[in-house]
């Protein structure tokens, strides 16, 4: 005998299974030309019930990608809230039945705008009252007991947003940096910025090769960091206070030439411009080393790795 979990277990993959079966290419693109068309518009959301918590992160998700939308609320609506749309913006109404008794009522009156129904039912009465209806495929809820409980039905509805987001993304060019400046901060924020972000500049770079060991100790005491050494404008190596004691003190290596302990492999990041949540395991593995330099594609060298910046995010 099949135990509960089994088969929900069973009817989770079926719901899948059906979902993407069914779902077509049309289904998703109607919506994503509509929005591609009123992109530059105001973008409403509508649901009542469950499909209000779908209706608010719809319009959370359009903003990520930049679109101006907001969650409508139905209570409102009638009490002066629909002189806020025109005809020029567009509605996206969620109803899982396409048969909603409020909704039915509200389009009864002469409502401006564009409006869109995405609804799991292919007879909805709210159908004859839009400009376009989205069909999302459904077998049967989540819940064995009743097939009442809108669980699958919700899941289909973040499933299918899926599928428009990407399609959106992919149609209107989109791209990473749009999605960075509308996500400056938290976890996404810190996933958005490039090493570049993270670089301290104040470091000081010596191209003379010909200094006297006294004029490069000099040097290195006046430096914040330590030195950079650069030849033909390329990244050559660095030298620390450390390297210097290492050699002078600990060794006792007094006749050695100072150029002879520059370090010219040491632990750095090539290209700036990549972000650093690719570079997290090297920089949590060499997090207190003070000295990382990082270094552009040419080969020259823009500054050090600030682990202050990367202490502020708690990295």
């Amino acid at each position: 005998m099949k135990t509960t979990f089994n088969l929900i277990k069973e009817n989770q993959i079926s719901n899948f299974e059906n979902f993407t079966k069914k779902l077509n290419y049309d289904m998703v693109n109607s919506l994503v030309e509509i929005l591609l068309k009123y992109k530059n518009k105001n973008i409403y959301t509508l649901g009542i019930g469950k499909s209000s918590s779908l209706s608010s992160y719809y319009s959370d998700i359009f903003k990520s990608l930049n679109l101006k939308s907001f969650s409508l609320n139905l209570n409102n609506l009638t009490h002066g809230d629909l002189g806020c749309i025109t005809k020029d913006e567009l509605i996206i109404i969620i109803s899982k039945s396409g048969n909603t008794e409020e909704i039915n009522r509200l389009l009864k009156q002469s409502i401006p705008g564009c409006k869109v129904l995405i609804t799991c039912n292919e007879k909805s009465t709210l159908s004859n009252k839009v400009n376009l209806t989205c069909f999302i495929p459904l077998e049967r809820e989540g819940d064995l007991f009743f097939d009442i409980i809108p669980s699958n039905s919700s899941t289909n509805f973040l499933m299918y947003l899926n599928f428009v987001v990407n399609l959106y993304i992919e149609k209107s060019n989109f791209n990473f940096e749009n999605y960075k400046l509308a996500h400056p901060s938290g976890d996404i924020g810190f996933k958005t910025k490039k090493i570049r972000e993270f670089v301290n500049r104040d470091i000081t770079i010596c191209k003379n090769f010909n200094l006297s060991n006294d004029e490069i100790i000099n040097l290195l005491l006046s430096s914040k960091n330590g030195l950079v050494f650069e030849k033909d404008n390329t990244f050559y190596g660095i030298l620390t206070t450390k390297d210097i004691l290492k050699y002078y003190v600990k060794e006792n290596k007094f006749d050695l030439s100072i150029y002879e302990l520059i370090n010219k492999n040491p632990i750095k990041i090539n290209n700036p411009d990549e972000l650093m949540i690719n570079k997290l395991d090297l920089v949590n593995k060499f997090r207190l080393f003070k000295f990382i330099p990082v270094v552009e594609k040419n080969g020259k060298c823009v500054g050090i790795l600030d682990n202050s910046l990367l202490l502020d995010l708690n990295i």
